[in-house]
């Protein structure tokens, strides 16, 4: 038998893999999760925080969380800016 990764640490999920279209929106999410969900790197993420811009995110236990709805909502206004006239 071999072990599952862990894929939640206090309720936040920790892995990548484990988040499914079914995964409900208020499933919290960690920073590194959140930014390869989104397709942005951990410290370009840090710099939205820090700047008031991109997805709502919280601290929880000292870590910075994400919940799953505001990402999704945050790609899909990305999708809908890009899809209207963005700079591509």
């Amino acid at each position: 038998m071999t072990a599952t990764p862990v894929a939640h640490s206090h309720g936040v999920i920790t892995d990548i893999d484990t988040v499914t279209p079914d995964t409900p929106d208020d499933a919290l999410v960690h920073l590194h999760v959140a930014a390869r969900y989104v397709g942005h790197t951990v410290p370009y993420m840090r710099n939205m925080r820090g700047d008031d811009r991109g997805p709502l995110s919280s601290l929880r236990a000292r870590r910075i969380v994400y919940r799953l709805g505001d990402l999704r909502d945050y790609n899909e206004q990305r999708f809908h800016n890009t899809k209207s006239g963005g700079s591509y």
